[in-house]
């Protein structure tokens, strides 16, 4: 085909592309529209979530070497944020900055020997 063919296609479609470019843009706003709040919204549920495993491996790694002593008391910085580990005879209390404590209370004991 030659130029001039191409040129009388082209006029002969009378808007057909910019309906077409149109149509396409519009399915493109109404897929980004919705996909750009729920991932905003996973990542900060992620967020929290890290948030959570990170109270919960500070809790898991006090208890490994607890020891029942009067009180004790340490802190160490996780990610952005800085973790409390309080030990006391019959809990181990873990704060945060970030969100609210966890705290393991030990009721009773029973050892077998």
């Amino acid at each position: 085909m030659n130029c001039r063919k191409k040129f009388e296609l082209f006029i002969k479609q009378n808007g057909f592309i910019l309906l077409e470019s149109l149509v396409s843009m519009s399915l493109l706003t109404f897929i980004l529209l919705f996909s750009i709040p729920l991932t905003v919204n996973l990542v900060s549920y992620l967020e929290m979530e890290r948030i959570e495993i990170e109270f919960d491996r500070a809790l898991y790694d006090a208890s490994k070497v607890w020891q029942r002593r009067t009180t004790f008391s340490k802190s160490y910085q996780s990610f952005h944020q800085t973790l409390e580990v309080v030990e006391t005879k019959n809990a181990i209390k873990v704060e945060g900055d970030q969100i609210e404590e966890k705290k393991l209370e030990i009721l009773s004991v029973n050892w077998n020997e």
